[in-house]
């Protein structure tokens, strides 16, 4: 179900999004403590993830349902979107 469109109508923000973001999250962060996390639907303003990215140590940067339309419409092109940085830079 879609809780709502974010930049443009296309861009949907389902249930599942922040629920899968909230599961790598815990994942994440129960093997790597110490690490920081971005994740695409808890971001929030472009300053606030412009001082994630400059974050000294690790930093994983997760896009849980890359391709959520597709995921809302049944069609099988979605995937989950994990990076990872070290010191500002994608290892």
């Amino acid at each position: 179900e879609v809780r709502q469109t974010k930049a443009f109508a296309a861009d949907l923000l389902t249930e599942v999004d922040g629920e899968c973001e909230d599961a790598i999250r815990s994942t994440v962060l129960k093997a790597f403590p110490h690490h920081a996390f971005l994740g695409e639907e808890t971001a929030g303003s472009t300053d606030a993830i412009d001082k994630a990215l400059l974050t000294p140590g690790w930093l994983w940067v997760v896009d849980p349902i890359d391709g959520t339309t597709n995921f809302v419409a049944g069609m099988p092109l979605s995937a989950v979107s994990i990076g990872v940085a070290q010191d500002g830079e994608l290892r």
